[in-house]
């Protein structure tokens, strides 16, 4: 078995562990957070099931990846690569399906928030239209102003109502990639045989004189 690089054999154990270390705080976070929410009923039982389906596995491969680096076993390696390719597909179906289902969700979202109108007891200043969504009923809790966001102000960054558009999918996707990708080269280092000099023997070998060799012996 050939010794692998020392430089790629440590790149590989830096990105891995850093891979179980987010992976870890990943799911320690929507572990708080899904337990929160469930109290708060806003979140269904379904999206936990899903976000741990994806983020578990993941550690495991992780974790197979760093074992194997550090005892150069194939078998752990092979295990994590082919667990992280399948992750990075998975990664690339779903963000290509949520991409697709994307306008179409905020359109249908859209159309089932305007078969709420006109509105008639929501303290907010509009929907779609701003206070124009009230019709000639404007009540008093509707304090809109020139100044006023129109149609509705921003939710807080904090608050579950809060609508993040950074995709991170592809940051997502590179990080499995470069991470199977090191593992196919400690791999490939792993199966090619060392190259050792053949020994071949020569009867006149026996007759070489090594200076000194034969004076330890008299």
């Amino acid at each position: 078995m050939r010794i692998v690089n020392a430089w790629l054999k440590w790149s590989f154990i830096c990105v891995i562990s850093l891979n179980v270390v987010v992976s870890v705080l990943l799911l320690t976070f929507n572990s708080l957070t899904m337990h929160r929410s469930l109290q708060d009923k806003k979140t269904d039982r379904e999206v936990i099931h899903f976000i741990y389906s994806l983020t578990i596995p993941y550690l495991i491969f992780a974790i197979f990846g760093l074992y194997g680096a550090c005892k150069m076993k194939k078998w752990a390696l092979i295990v994590s690569a082919v667990g992280m390719y399948l992750g990075s597909l998975v990664s690339m179906v779903f963000g290509i399906e949520g991409l697709a289902l994307r306008s179409w969700s905020v359109e249908d979202t859209k159309m089932e928030l305007l078969s709420l109108l006109p509105l008639n007891n929501l303290e907010c200043c509009g929907l779609d239209q701003g206070y124009q969504d009230w019709g000639y009923n404007i009540p008093d809790s509707c304090l809109c102003t020139e100044e006023s966001t129109n149609p509705c102000v921003v939710a807080p960054r904090n608050s579950s109502l809060f609508e993040y558009n950074g995709d991170d999918k592809p940051i997502k996707i590179y990080q499995e990639i470069f991470s199977t990708v090191l593992c196919l080269l400690v791999l490939c280092q792993l199966n090619n045989k060392e190259d050792v000099p053949a020994v071949v023997y020569s009867p006149e070998a026996r007759n070489v004189d090594i200076p000194g060799y034969a004076a330890d012996y008299t």
